[in-house]
């Protein structure tokens, strides 16, 4: 990551699906570098079963640098659920997050979801507590030992 992604303006990012198979590279990659890397689990851990039918969406910078990502896909048809929301170190607190959970949360809408669930690691309950989100207990255990909240929101569906 660049040093001097912190100072370029906001018209500079684009969060938007990945397009070509080098974003899809770039955007698998980031999840597993910024949240599986992390806890020593091997590259495929970034993937699940949702994968083909889910919503994904990143930021990208105007060179193409994935700066953010995130992930929504459907418990049933009211009820969807996020994974895999991360931003870059170098890019974290710049906002990028919240764009994620915004264009995540507009696809929930247009899909009719009324509910959006997710699992929050314990040192960004904070950051979902200020998209409105409200914790509804203790989620399991990553990999049975990070520490995770359950956290859910209610949206409008707009159909």
């Amino acid at each position: 990551m660049r040093d001097d992604v912190r100072r370029r303006p906001a018209d500079t990012f684009a969060a938007r699906e990945p397009r070509t198979p080098e974003e899809w590279d770039a955007y698998y990659t980031a999840r597993w570098q910024w949240l599986r890397a992390p806890l020593g689990q091997p590259r495929g851990s970034e993937r699940d079963k949702h994968e083909g039918s889910a919503v994904h969406r990143a930021v990208f910078d105007a060179h193409g640098a994935v700066l953010a990502v995130g992930r929504l896909h459907l418990i049933d048809a009211a009820n969807a659920r996020v994974r895999y929301v991360a931003s870059a170190p170098a890019c974290r607190r710049l906002g990028h997050g919240r764009t994620v959970m915004n264009v995540l949360e507009a696809a929930a809408r247009r899909l009719g979801v009324r509910r959006v669930y997710l699992h929050a690691r314990r040192d960004v309950v904070s950051f979902y507590l200020r998209l409105g989100y409200r914790a509804t207990g203790a989620a399991p255990a990553l990999y049975g030992t990070l520490a995770q909240t359950m956290m859910e929101k209610q949206i409008t569906p707009r159909r």
